[in-house]
């Protein structure tokens, strides 16, 4: 779970630095 999340971040990081809170909200989802 928190591999495919960490993908995912990887992925909306690339595009734009500002994602950094979608990020993390989406690993407090994963935990």
């Amino acid at each position: 779970m928190a591999e495919m999340a960490l993908k995912d971040g990887n992925a909306f990081s690339n595009p734009r630095k500002g994602n950094e809170q979608e990020i993390a909200a989406i690993l407090r989802q994963a935990f």
